[in-house]
């Protein structure tokens, strides 16, 4: 028999396109929602892909004030597609990036460092002390 569940798991890494939004859903629940732009490659080959994120639970009425535009987030979850009939019944669809955890960076370009170079913020030992 085959299995019949999966598995995903998404980890992307990028800056908020816009501030969040602090949303109440229909059941009284907080929920934050954002945009997440995710560039990748370099010259030619950059491309940015945007994500729309949304977080519920404990402590995301909190956590909104600090998701402003180009903030650097780190975040890992699960990809749901949704849909809905428009107004002339075309059926709709959208994917979103469920949190179920975000890591604030340091800062907004999404390397995690505050304004150093990374030979200042990594200290760096011996190359033969490395155990691997």
């Amino acid at each position: 028999m085959g299995q019949k569940n999966g598995y995903q798991r998404i980890i992307t890494m990028g800056n908020l396109g816009k501030d969040a939004e602090l949303k109440t859903t229909q059941s009284g629940k907080p929920m934050v929602m954002f945009s997440l732009a995710v560039t990748t490659g370099h010259g030619d080959t950059t491309h940015t892909e945007w994500f729309n994120v949304a977080k519920m639970g404990e402590g995301v009425d909190k956590l909104a004030q600090y998701l402003k535009k180009g903030k650097g987030v780190l975040v890992e979850g699960r990809l749901k597609t949704t849909s809905r009939e428009d107004e002339h019944g075309q059926k709709k669809y959208w994917t979103t990036l469920w949190a179920d955890s975000l890591t604030l960076l340091a800062d907004g370009n999404g390397n995690g460092q505050s304004g150093k170079s990374a030979d200042e913020d990594v200290p760096v030992g011996n190359v033969d002390e490395i155990p691997f």
